[in-house]
């Protein structure tokens, strides 16, 4: 029972010096608390040295001390939990323990380990009894308090004696300690590094470079730790470090990691520690220098040298931007940056980037204009300077921007600082921005690095829309060869070697496998008459005579026949004689040249005959040169009537003076569509749509126009037409109680119709997104609903339709009928969802109201059907049994008169016996009478035997009377179980009153009853085999409107299905409980080849 941690038990319990030592009056009572709270009579202290048990205190024992192997703490100290024996007698370990068996003879013992801060058992506190016994739970946790008590005060005393010794070193020490510290302090003073001095983690001393680098106070950093002044974001790192330090790891004494100042600026420190004694504790001693300019420097140095390697591989500028943008706020404190870039086309600023600006605020600050106020960005690209913005919300330049001010005020950025970007011609680019999350300037590092930063960005700006134009010229250059269908080639003079690109190549049908890459290879490929000409025209050349070779020639296509080819070339490389090195050239295909000659007499064709209006006009007199006769004829002309003519006069003359304008714009931009008035030779004006085109000569100024002109009464006319239907859209939507709704699945914009805002008493048009409506809808349907619009999204279906509850302004839920269609772009994919909710709350509630009456109504009509059929059975009764005895009685007495009637002769008695005759005759009829009525009244049969017996007796009289075969079925066979005296009487009759029908007009040969239980339902079938009608023939008949009216007022409904000459069926379905809602009309009837939906939605 020896722990593996033994020696450094025993190395801790000596530590406490408390074994062989005078009794402590703390530790005697802790002892007496424990006998008194558990009510034992022996309580004791116990350290466990290596062979013994020593009691510090002890109740009731007289030894001082026990040996180790036979005690019961040498179990407890094994274990951090209490140790407990209830009856030590019959524990197998403790059976023949002298403790035990012998003085003091111990049945009860519960130990409590005495632990060390460090974990050590070292002892333990204990409570004996000579009974068996346990002890309760609060017992238990009080003896586990005692021990950690005991422990408190052995660490108390310990900590008591260290106090001691220190005073007393510390008595001796004191003059020198106080002569060194006016040296340390006079120089700490004198020192332009901070010191400081920290124990416990928190500040002792700080020189005053130490209090100018924090900005705080001696006192308030005294009052701080040093995590309080360490970036958060280094805690992890400097933790560490530290640990290192204090492990004896020199290589860690050197730090590197930034504070915050009290003014919330970011200042890094190369920080130096040692350990030292300071006022009798163990401390720390730091030196700190402040390194913030040099990290400063070395982190946007480092910014810049990866931007400019980006730049110089030609890395996408989106990238380079982000790269920026992300260095810049890590430099920066606390800013966010994003880059707006100018959109010559419109003066406007467009988005460029930003790494952790909100999406909504790029999307604010999308096409803000340049101008003296707008803004930060919009200010600084208009006035080519630095703008600086340290209250947004009260700064004039952001007061006429008010939607995106409250916009990134409500996103908490409460300052900006933009400066623009400018390339080296000094032109705007765009602007570079960063805002903070309190009023307040940029820091002059903070100005740099926005400067540096736009600097930066002017150059990629610039290197990016340089590349993008030499890639322009490059593509227009192969797309002009490519349009031209010219080739080119390039000749090495000296070796003979030739190349010839891929459009050469394909112009002349051939690979490069075809042609040889050498000057013979084009010798055979040119016609053989024209190639002594080329020769003498190259040679020509190449003396200098003819400054560029040009020729006219026939070149041999891969199919044989022979194309015309122009070719232009000219020697770009001659040697220090002038002889050719290297010559260039281009070929192109003018075979079609005499084809766009006849096609230009083509297109002159269409230009004239053409159903709609072109114009050529000079731009130098804005005179027309040419017109079509469609273009003469819609304005009421003759060709020739226009033709030198001005143009401005075909304007109406409300727009003449806007045309000047535009007609100068048209000649800058090169090509404009737009709408204007036209005016006939009447003077009656029409619309025309306009798109003009300029044609420039070589020097690149316009030198005449070309338009195409277009009527668009029709479309105007149309647009009106559109406009008023819009309108008559909005009135419908303003006068219906239904609440119309629009949602743009691209953009997440949703439109409401007015009447939303009375309905649902707030106006979710005012929310920025869907979730105006998603939000309020009732927990126990959002998951569904939600669901089911994803599913219409996802599977293609054009409709959506759901009922659901919706929170209203005053906390209650509506109920809402939400019907929707999806909109589809051509490929299928939804982009829009329109429809309406309609409030059925007040109809919900009706029907609620509809369901509790229709309830009441079927208890009352079953009430009625029982008291019914009780009436019926009390009348078949008492007709039974008091008419039918005095019917009997009567029978009786005429049989006594008529034996009488016989002992008698003559006339007279031949009239008594003819009376009696006609009163016997009629007692008999009457007695078949009773028992007709009686029948009808309750068969006695479904009071004694049951339902299923009375409709197989009623089939047996129908066979033996009419001869129709009539069978009956019951499934299951106990269903009479189910089945009250109201039903079984209603059932009855409503199965008499159908075969009676069967009967007298199917002309049938055979009927089935068929009596079912499925689900809660009774439902009886009768079928025959008669000659069936149409349903109008039954619409009208009493029997079986008698029929529905009864099975209605029980909650049943009845069903029939004829077909001519194949039959009759009839079912009445009749609920064993009550429903609360009402049933399906039973007077829908439907043929045989049709079917119809019955109660529970199923094919009847």
């Amino acid at each position: 029972m020896i722990s593996p941690q033994e020696a450094e038990r025993l190395v801790e319990l000596y530590r406490y010096e408390m074994l062989d030592t005078v009794p402590d009056k703390a530790l005697d009572d802790l002892v007496q608390l424990a006998a008194y709270i558990c009510h034992a009579p022996f309580a004791v202290i116990s350290l466990v040295d290596a062979d013994r048990h020593w009691f510090k205190s002890k109740i009731g024992l007289s030894e001082p001390q026990t040996s180790r192997i036979i005690t019961f703490c040498a179990h407890t100290i094994l274990s951090d939990a209490l140790f407990v024996v209830p009856d030590a007698s019959v524990d197998d370990r403790f059976t023949d323990n002298p403790l035990v068996t012998g003085d003091p003879h111990i049945r009860f013992y519960c130990g409590a380990p005495l632990t060390t801060p460090e974990g050590r058992h070292i002892g333990t506190l204990g409570v004996i009894d000579r009974e068996p016994r346990n002890l309760s739970p609060e017992q238990l946790d009080a003896l586990r308090v005692l021990s950690r008590q005991v422990v408190s005060h052995l660490n108390l005393n310990g900590r008591y004696k260290e106090l001691l010794t220190a005073v007393g070193a510390r008595l001796r020490a004191e003059p020198a300690l106080r002569a060194s510290q006016a040296k340390f302090e006079r120089l700490s003073d004198c020192t332009s590094a901070g010191l400081y001095i920290y124990s416990g983690e928190r500040f002792r001393y700080a020189n005053p470079a130490a209090v100018a680098i924090t900005g705080y106070s001696l006192e308030e950093l005294q009052s701080l730790t040093l995590w309080d002044l360490v970036h958060p974001d280094f805690h992890e790192s400097l933790k560490t470090g530290l640990k290192a330090l204090e492990a004896g790891d020199g290589t860690n004494s050197h730090l590197e990691f930034p504070i915050i100042r009290k003014d919330k600026a970011i200042r890094w420190l190369d920080f130096t520690a040692a350990s030292i004694e300071f006022d009798g504790q163990s401390a720390w001693i730091g030196t700190a220098i402040d390194v913030t300019e040099r990290k400063q420097a070395d982190a946007l140095n480092m910014a810049q040298r990866q931007v400019l390697e980006m730049i110089s591989k030609n890395d996408p500028l989106r990238e380079i931007m982000n790269t920026l943008i992300r260095s810049i706020e890590a430099l920066s404190n606390g800013g966010v940056c994003t880059v707006l870039l100018v959109d010559r086309a419109t003066q406007t600023l467009r988005h460029g980037a930003a790494s952790t600006m909100p999406e909504a605020i790029c999307r604010a600050v999308e096409g803000v204009p340049i101008g003296p106020t707008v803004g930060s960005c919009g200010t600084a690209a208009y006035r080519k300077e630095p703008v600086i913005v340290t209250d947004i919300a009260n700064d004039p330049l952001w007061a006429p921007w008010t939607e995106a001010r409250e916009l990134v005020l409500s996103h908490g950025f409460k300052a900006c600082t933009s400066v623009p970007i400018r390339d080296s011609h000094d032109d705007v680019l765009g602007t570079y921005a960063m805002y903070y999350a309190e009023s307040r300037g940029p820091t002059a590092f903070e100005l740099d690095l926005l400067k540096t930063s736009s600097h930066l960005l002017g150059i990629a700006l610039e290197s990016t829309r340089r590349d993008d134009a030499l890639r322009a010229t490059e593509t227009s250059l192969q797309r002009t060869l490519t349009a031209t269908k010219s080739g080119t080639w390039n000749w090495n003079i000296v070796t003979g070697e030739i190349w010839f690109d891929d459009a050469w190549l394909a112009g002349l049908g051939y690979s490069r496998e075809d042609v040889p890459p050498h000057i013979s290879s084009w010798e055979r490929l040119v016609h053989s008459e024209d190639l002594p000409r080329m020769k003498k025209l190259i040679q020509t050349h190449f003396t200098g005579t003819r400054p560029i070779y040009e020729c006219v020639n026939r070149l041999r296509k891969k199919d044989g026949t022979y194309r015309w080819n122009r070719g232009r070339s000219q020697v770009v490389e001659r040697d220090a004689e002038g002889n050719p090195l290297r010559m260039t050239g281009v070929d192109t295909d003018i075979d079609e040249q005499i084809e766009e000659q006849e096609s230009a007499l083509r297109w002159d064709q269409v230009f004239r005959h053409a159903q709609f209006g072109l114009a050529y006009g000079r731009v130098a007199d804005n005179v027309l040169m040419a017109v079509n006769e469609a273009f003469a004829g819609q304005r009421g002309y003759r060709v020739d009537e226009l033709v030198g003519k001005p143009i401005l006069p075909i304007y109406a003359p409300e727009v003449r003076e806007e045309m000047m304008r535009r007609i100068s714009e048209i000649d800058q931009s090169g090509h404009q569509v737009y709408e204007s008035v036209h005016q006939r030779k009447d003077g009656t004006t029409f619309p025309v749509l306009m798109e003009v085109t300029v044609i420039k000569n070589a020097a690149g100024d316009p030198v005449s126009r070309v338009a195409y002109a277009l009527d668009i009464t029709d479309r105007k006319r149309n647009e009106e037409k559109l406009r008023l239907s819009e309108e008559r859209f909005r009135l419908v939507a303003d006068v219906t109680n239904d609440v119309l709704w629009d949602w743009d699945l691209i953009t997440d914009a949703h439109w409401w119709s007015p009447n939303a805002r009375e309905k649902f008493g707030h106006n979710p048009a005012k929310e920025p997104s869907i979730e105006a409506w998603s939000s309020r809808l009732h927990p126990g349907d959002r998951r569904r609903v939600l669901h089911h619009v994803d599913e219409c999204l996802r599977s293609g279906e054009k409709a959506f339709f759901d009922e659901y509850r919706f929170l209203l302004a005053d906390g209650s839920y509506g109920i809402f009928l939400d019907k929707g269609q999806v909109v589809r772009d051509t490929q299928g994919k939804p982009v829009r969802m329109i429809g309406a909710m309609i409030d059925v709350t007040t109809a919900k509630k009706a029907y609620a109201t509809l369901e509790r009456a229709y309830a009441r109504l079927q208890r009352l009509g079953r009430e009625l059907q029982r008291a019914e059929e009780n009436e019926r059975r009390r009348l078949s009764r008492e007709l039974h049994d008091e008419f039918g005895q005095l019917l009997s009685a009567l029978r009786l007495s005429l049989a006594r008169v008529g034996g009488e009637l016989k002992k008698h002769s003559g006339s007279k008695g031949s009239v008594l016996k003819r009376n009696l005759t006609v009163a016997t005759t009629a007692v008999e009829r009457l007695f078949l009478a009773l028992r007709e009525l009686v029948r009808g009244l309750r068969p006695a049969v479904l009071d004694e035997l049951g339902l299923a017996a009375a409709l197989e007796s009623m089939a047996e009289d129908t066979r033996e009377v009419s001869g129709l075969d009539c069978r009956v079925s019951v499934e299951p066979d106990h269903v009479a179980v189910r089945i009250g005296r109201e039903l079984e009487g209603t059932l009855f009759r409503i199965a008499q009153e159908l075969i009676t029908n069967i009967v007298r007009h199917a002309e049938a040969t055979s009927a089935t009853i068929v009596l079912r239980y499925a689900d809660g339902d009774l439902t009886l079938t009768v079928q025959d085999n008669g000659k069936g009608a149409k349903l109008s023939a039954f619409k009208g008949g009493y029997g079986l409107r008698g029929i529905s009216e009864r099975a209605e007022l029980l909650g049943g409904r009845v069903e029939l299905r004829s077909v001519r000459g194949k039959g009759t069926t009839v079912a009445v379905t009749i609920p064993v409980e009550s429903r609360s809602k009402p049933p399906v009309r039973s007077d829908l009837l439907t043929t045989g080849t049709k079917s119809r939906k019955g109660r529970h939605g199923k094919t009847a």
